[in-house]
């Protein structure tokens, strides 16, 4: 219990210290700011294909975005694919924003979770007052934090925005509250790796450079699906559990957290070695 109490002060300290940087206001207006443009141009875009699609009968973008998605994803199961194409346009796009954007967002968020600390020395005084694991599992909390409210506000304002073109708002608002519960659990798998990499490296610079440079490999690795002899391998990148995120069903949101909580899990265990072998 004392182990969480202290966590929980970590995360309070660290969010704190967030909004008051510079760096993490602008990392959150940046987001935001994005994501409201993509939401009034598709919006923009869907009104017009639609009259479009009325006129002369053609697919029109939702079509042509499902379509898309189903072949840029390589989706070759058949009952996913018609699940696929019978999802709504906004909950497909919620779903692969979390997919494209999650790693590379918890990547800004957690890189200099601990090396900062480290590089100035103040993890040390911390340290003195507070238990090893509480503070990784702190630091790791306030980001995660960040990251999953991000994601809730960015699903809130498409929702808000793009809600007029759909024709069932109440189902388009529960399959998103589905596609958030399961991404919070990709996101959660994504930061435990990142703030890990920020344990062991000492310099945030560098930690934010051997992030990336996992986040490639990882990449590789779900690439690598494809092949007879290495397919094996993509397992064990969360890239290759995407379907994980766009999957109906009461049991999704579950078999999500299974999956993405085993890679986070393993995030977890790498700070566990922290606590007990790096001397700070």
């Amino acid at each position: 219990m004392n182990i969480l109490r202290e966590s929980a002060l970590i995360a309070g300290h660290d969010l704190r210290r967030f909004v008051r940087t510079g760096r993490g206001v602008l990392l959150v207006g940046v987001y935001l700011g994005a994501v409201l443009l993509v939401a009034q141009g598709l919006s923009q875009s869907l009104e017009h294909t639609g009259n479009l699609v009325q006129a002369t009968g053609t697919q029109g973008l939702s079509g042509a975005i499902r379509s898309w998605a189903v072949g840029a994803l390589g989706v070759e199961d058949g009952a996913l694919q018609r699940g696929i194409l019978d999802t709504s346009v906004v909950a497909l796009l919620y779903a692969l924003l979390a997919y494209g954007y999650h790693p590379m967002l918890a990547v800004l968020l957690g890189y200099d979770a601990v090396s900062a600390e480290t590089q100035h020395g103040t993890v040390r005084f911390v340290l003195l007052r507070t238990h090893r694991v509480s503070f990784v599992l702190g630091k790791w909390f306030a980001r995660w934090s960040v990251h999953t409210g991000l994601f809730l506000v960015a699903g809130l304002a498409l929702l808000i925005r793009l809600s007029g073109v759909e024709d069932d708002p109440v189902g388009l608002a529960l399959t998103m509250g589905r596609i958030f519960l399961c991404a919070a659990a990709y996101g959660a798998a994504f930061m435990a790796l990142v703030v890990a990499t920020s344990t062991w490296i000492p310099v945030p610079s560098v930690a934010l450079f051997a992030s990336l440079g996992w986040l490639v490999g990882l990449g590789a690795l779900w690439a690598m699906g494809g092949s007879e002899s290495w397919g094996w391998l993509a397992a064990f990148s969360p890239y290759a559990h995407w379907e994980s995120l766009v999957r109906a069903g009461a049991g999704a949101v579950l078999e999500a957290w299974l999956i993405f909580g085993a890679f986070a899990l393993a995030g977890f265990g790498v700070m566990g070695l922290w606590t007990r072998l790096r001397d700070v």
